[in-house]
């Protein structure tokens, strides 16, 4: 037989026991070896560990590149005048042309 049954059986033993110190972390467990020791110590002690807050993980950092938003401002009066005025005459507006370049294919075209 490759991996065969142990030949004992579990037997639960109360004692010994740790008792743990009810803030958690100033004080090392106590280990109690009978019942009138634990008795003895009960009052100052826990039989269960006080739960220890999960600690918050970090923020990962943010990329600069990949957060920046890029708000284009809203077209000004004196813009939307020349996309109208350009339009009116059958011209083609690109987004990226400056105000001048606006102007100047309007006069070109009139």
């Amino acid at each position: 037989m490759l991996n065969p049954q142990p030949s004992y059986t579990y037997v639960f033993q109360e004692f010994p026991k740790a008792l743990y110190h009810p803030d958690g972390k100033s004080k090392q467990p106590v280990i109690v070896k009978n019942a009138d020791e634990e008795a003895a110590q009960i009052k100052l002690w826990t039989p269960e560990p006080t739960p220890v807050a999960e600690p918050v993980p970090p923020t990962p950092p943010i990329d600069p590149v990949v957060a920046t938003v890029v708000t284009e401002p809203a077209p000004s009066a004196d813009r939307a005048a020349l996309i109208i005025k350009a339009e009116a005459v059958g011209i083609k507006v690109d987004g990226r042309w400056s105000d001048k370049r606006l102007a100047d294919e309007i006069a070109a075209a009139a």
